[in-house]
């Protein structure tokens, strides 16, 4: 019984340390500028209800204005988000898609569409936490129908 406790106490222990020890792993916040001329609204109509959408849906993986969370500082979590965010912002940043060659971003539009249409964007891993996050039939309608008409604008520059 002795040994079981003192091993369970050293085990505990070990466990400790290495909680504490990954708190030093470093964390990359990558907000880079807030709006600037390359942002989607710069250049093109976004109308007031879609940009809430976005902003409370989609702008913390996907642009330059993350609002990172308290327990984004504590590892393991903060390596998780890292990841998450800085693969969203590689593959689609709102505060950067002027920057993007016109084709980029019909196709970025295009795939925005699919992906809320089948319901894989947001993750569910970010709306089990951010509920305000999870958007209505009626939010997912008006982002696809936004997207699908300036999408269809874009043709005639294409």
């Amino acid at each position: 019984m002795a040994k079981q406790k003192k091993t369970l106490t050293t085990t505990l222990i070990v466990l400790l340390l290495f909680v504490i020890a990954v708190q030093f792993i470093p964390k990359a916040e990558r907000n880079d500028s807030a709006r600037g001329a390359k942002a989607i609204t710069k250049q093109y109509d976004v109308p007031e209800k879609v940009q809430s959408i976005l902003q409370k849906a989609c702008f913390d993986c996907h642009s330059n204005r993350t609002e990172y969370p308290w327990y984004s500082n504590i590892q393991p979590f903060a390596k998780f988000m890292e990841g998450h965010i800085l693969r969203g912002k590689d593959e689609l940043n709102f505060d950067e898609f002027g920057s993007y060659a016109i084709k980029k971003q019909y196709n970025k539009l295009r795939s925005l569409e699919n992906q809320l249409e089948n319901e894989a964007m947001p993750l569910r891993s970010y709306t089990l936490i951010h509920h305000n996050a999870r958007l209505s039939n009626e939010e997912i309608s008006l982002l696809t129908n936004w997207s699908k008409a300036l999408r269809n604008k874009m043709d005639i520059k294409l």
